[in-house]
């Protein structure tokens, strides 16, 4: 399917072309989307000057759930890294259901609700984190990286990542962090640390108040 030149990928496609590297949502949890209540992820590309693409280079668009048709869900871009006519921020998209890589629910109180199944095929792999903390005014106080495996994913404590000096670090319930990161060497700036093919980069702000210490899930949102 395309959108003004942009190509929205099939997820079984997708993992099926690489095995054990992205999940995709069973029928079970497709026929579960509430229109209102749910989030989606497609994945969009756009082709080179002779009709091909590359996998690596397509981005995560998240669609606010408004209405859904038969096999076919449309709504309002709510997140977006493609700068492009059809997919920006607070544009409309329809798209077919089997184009969705991941779905996430809110509760009664406009929270997001972990999405289980994804987390836990996330268990056993390895996830790059970045973490930047804001003051109310957005002055950039801290920024943190680190590696870890994730080892648990619990609904209410959210995501715990087992590090590599052997310590814990709880992510918050929203899976929607999991971004499937491009094959390759990372290096970290905090300690010149190279973090070969992990599986996921996540990227979190927290925005502080005041310059308290915050409490863990204090202020998260993913960036």
């Amino acid at each position: 399917m395309t959108t003004s030149d942009v190509i929205l990928l099939k997820a079984i496609s997708v993992a099926e072309a690489c095995p054990g590297r992205w999940w995709t949502p069973t029928a079970e949890l497709l026929a579960s989307i509430e229109p209102g209540r749910t989030q989606v992820k497609v994945l969009a590309i756009e082709p080179d000057s002779d009709g091909g693409a590359e996998l690596w280079d397509a981005c995560a668009v998240w669609l606010a759930v408004e209405d859904r048709n038969a096999g076919e869900l449309s709504g309002t871009i709510v997140r977006t890294s493609l700068d492009r006519d059809g997919t920006r921020a607070g544009d409309s998209l329809a798209t077919p259901v089997d184009r969705v890589f991941d779905i996430v629910s809110f509760g009664p109180d406009d929270r997001p609700l972990l999405n289980e199944q994804r987390a836990r095929f996330a268990v056993g792999k390895r996830a790059l984190v970045g973490i930047t903390v804001l003051s109310s005014d957005e002055e950039l106080l801290e920024r943190h990286q680190f590696v870890g495996t994730i080892a648990d994913a619990d609904p209410d404590h959210g995501i715990r990542l087992l590090l590599d000096d052997g310590s814990d670090y709880w992510l918050p319930p929203d899976s929607r962090c999991l971004e499937e990161a491009r094959p390759g060497e990372y290096r970290l700036h905090s300690n010149g640390q190279t973090v070969v093919d992990p599986d996921y980069v996540c990227t979190w702000t927290i925005t502080r108040p005041d310059h308290r210490q915050s409490m863990p899930n204090d202020g998260y949102h993913a960036a």
